[in-house]
Formats: C-alpha cells, structure tokens, sequence
C-alpha cells in the first residue's frame, strides 16, 4: 500500500538525518538542521502530492486549509525561537531545528492520518 511504502520512507528519511559535525558549535547545528529541513520539506511536498491523488476534492480542500495554517504555525514557532534566542547563530541553529523538527513531525501526521 501508499502508505506503507510511505511509512517505510519517513523511517528512511529519519536514519538519513545529517547529524553535526559538532553539536556544540551552533553553525554546525544550523547546517545540519537547515539540510534535513531540506530533506524533509521534500518527503512532505511528496506525501502531500499523493494525498491530492488519494483524497476526494472536499477531504483535499479540508486539508490544503489544516495545511496551510499548519505553515502559518510552523513559521510563527521558528520565528519565535530566533526571537527568543536573541540573534547570532545560536538563534539561527534554532531557527533551523524547529524548522526540521516540525515538518519531520508532519510527515509522520499526513501519512498517519491522511494516506490510504
């Protein structure tokens, strides 16, 4: 099924996270969130394509309305972490996990929830 195979690639994309070079130096935690951002921004552009073939025109219209204030949220939480941790790269390398964190979470949410 979809969704196994797509269950199968969170876990795939999840072993596959870039792990910093050095975690206690903040560019180092930056590049490595900023790339599995990246990585799983694309897994969710992915499952999201999927759900547009899986889902009926009401249920995809319900869901492009959940997502987009999801990224409305997942902004507003990334933007807060930078304002909190004050600038600098410390701010950024925050920026930047919450970033990664919330759409990994999200994936494993539309493909739990949504997929058939």
């Amino acid at each position: 099924s979809k969704k196994a195979y797509y269950l199968d690639l969170l876990e795939q994309t999840r072993a596959s996270e870039v792990q910093p070079v050095n975690d206690q130096i903040d560019g180092d935690r930056r590049q490595a969130s900023g790339a599995n951002y990246q990585m799983w921004n694309q897994v969710l552009n992915d499952i999201y394509g999927e759900l547009k073939n899986q889902l009926s025109a009401s249920e995809m219209n319900d869901l492009k309305i959940k997502q987009r204030q999801w990224i409305k949220d997942r902004d507003a939480a990334s933007q807060k972490e930078l304002k909190e941790a004050g600038g600098g790269t410390l701010a950024y390398a925050e920026e930047a996990r919450i970033l990664h964190e919330m759409t990994r979470e999200r994936c494993y949410e539309l493909v739990t929830y949504y997929m058939k």
